[in-house]
């Protein structure tokens, strides 16, 4: 039995190459997702969700820990191991990351960021697949998240100095 779970696994070396690489393949994937509901769909970016974590950590920053490492990790056996898992023995790729990206992106209860959320899901999806080890898309996932936080906390106020500059150059080169 455990033979045929380890098979046809990625080396531990390559593997952890998937994971770092994971994490931005999963960047790069929510940005085209971003822009993509932006310009297509006119869809504000940025998360309410994410906001709103962002402030809970801002009054207990102990909470870092729940959203960066531990929701991630819980949210990639659910959704990646057991929900795509058994989808996967019976579907093919597209059917099983579909069906679980999507009730990933539901989960996050933000339904204006259906594509963002099953983008990220499916980039998982397929870390998983590549690899057959759960820690890759349970470390992508935990590097994206910290990531976003770590921007939206510490780095707080000189992304808003950023968007007020591109701003004033939207204007200027708008043309008034």
């Amino acid at each position: 039995m455990k033979q045929r779970h380890t098979r046809d696994r990625a080396p531990l070396a390559i593997a952890w190459l998937w994971a770092i690489g994971g994490f931005f393949l999963a960047l790069f994937a929510q940005s085209i997702a971003a822009n993509i509901e932006w310009r297509l769909f006119g869809i504000e970016m940025g998360s309410e969700n994410t906001k709103r974590i962002v402030d809970i950590i801002r009054l207990t920053p102990a909470l870092v820990i729940v959203t960066s490492v531990i929701g991630p990790i819980l949210e990639e056996v659910i959704f990646r191991k057991i929900i795509f898992g058994t989808l996967y023995e019976k579907y093919n790729f597209f059917i099983a990351a579909t069906t679980s990206s999507l009730l990933f992106a539901a989960v996050h209860m933000e339904f204006e960021h259906l594509l963002l959320y099953s983008a990220m899901g499916f980039t998982f999806a397929l870390l998983y697949t590549k690899t057959k080890r759960i820690f890759v898309p349970i470390f992508a996932h935990v590097a994206m998240n910290t990531f976003v936080v770590a921007m939206q906390t510490i780095f707080a106020d000189y992304i808003e100095q950023i968007m007020r500059e591109t701003e004033k150059m939207q204007f200027i080169f708008g043309g008034f």
